[in-house]
This record gives structure tokens, sequence and C-alpha cells, in this order.
């Protein structure tokens, strides 16, 4: 028994050997003189199969990791790409909404807050950050020339109907409506 741990599994000889009854058997050592044996030839393991591949803990982790960061990266240069798409079509004769802006500028200060304030998982962080690049790439297009004072009551009047009054408050507006 311990000869056959003293050599590895590929330099070893198996044998397949095929009874008279024709039961198939396979061994290592020469089959009986009524059987009819075949030898199988094994090779060495080449450094694509699967066993040479290294299963440690720390290796997956280390591949886990770099697959993760490729993904952030990917994710990162998409949102770019998008908010650079959005910009080159925003170069179109775009008329600026102020009522719009205000939306796009609130809901990107909020998303901002509640980037700041809490990050459960990296699902939630990135999901945040792809929702303030998106106010963000909306802002640049829409609110070009506006600046922050995109509603003070000389270049816009504001009604009811144009700002809901949560909107306003978080704004921090107040036209004596």
């Amino acid at each position: 028994m311990a000869l056959l741990y003293q050599q590895p599994l590929w330099a070893q000889a198996i044998y397949r050997c095929q009874m008279p009854d024709g039961r198939i058997s396979y061994q290592q050592g020469a089959c009986p003189d009524q059987a009819s044996a075949t030898s199988i030839e094994t090779s060495k393991p080449t450094a694509q199969s699967p066993t040479s591949q290294d299963y440690s803990v720390t290796s997956q982790a280390e591949r886990m990791r770099a697959e993760r960061q490729a993904k952030e990266r990917a994710q990162a240069e998409a949102r770019q790409r998008q908010a650079a798409r959005l910009k080159a079509q925003g170069n179109a004769a775009v008329q600026a909404d102020p009522v719009r802006c205000a939306h796009h500028r609130a809901e990107a200060a909020r998303w901002q807050r509640q980037l700041k304030s809490s990050q459960r998982t990296r699902e939630e962080r990135v999901y945040r950050e792809n929702k303030i690049a998106y106010h963000q790439a909306i802002i640049e297009r829409y609110c070009r020339g506006l600046g922050d004072s995109s509603l003070s009551p000389p270049s816009c009047r504001p009604c009811s109907l144009c700002l809901r009054p949560s909107l306003r408050r978080s704004l921090g507006l107040s036209f004596g409506l």
C-alpha cells in the first residue's frame, strides 16, 4: 500500500481488464491470466488542467477582489462616457428649464447626503453614485447659464403648480405662496 503513494498517479500504469464473463475492471496491477488486458496511458497534467489551478482561499480572495475592482472601474468609465454623451447631446439648442434644474439639483443634493450619511453595502454606494451622476448630467445639460440662482423671484415666478411645497422647503425657497 505504501508503494501506491510514492509515485504520482500520472506516473502509474492503469490496466483495463475484460474478464471472460464480460465484466470490465480497471486496476493498477496486471490483469489475471484469463482476462484480456489493455494498458491505459496516463500523462502528466498540463498547466491548463484544472488540477494545476490554485484553489487556496487567498488566491480566490485575490481573484474576486481583482474582478470586483475591474467591474467598478468599468462602471465608473461607463458613467463618465454617459455623462460625456449627455453633455455632447446637450450642445444642441436646449432651453433651460428652471423648475427642472431646481428639481435635479435637489435630487443630486439628496443623493449626495444619502451617500455621505450611510452606506450599508457596496451595491447601495454604486446605486447612489449612479443617481448622482445621472442628476448631475441632467443639470449640466439643461441648466447651463442659469447658475445657482435659477429660481430667484426676478427670473422665475414659480407658482404652486410648478413646485411642490416639499421641493420648495428642501430648496429653502419662499415666494409668499
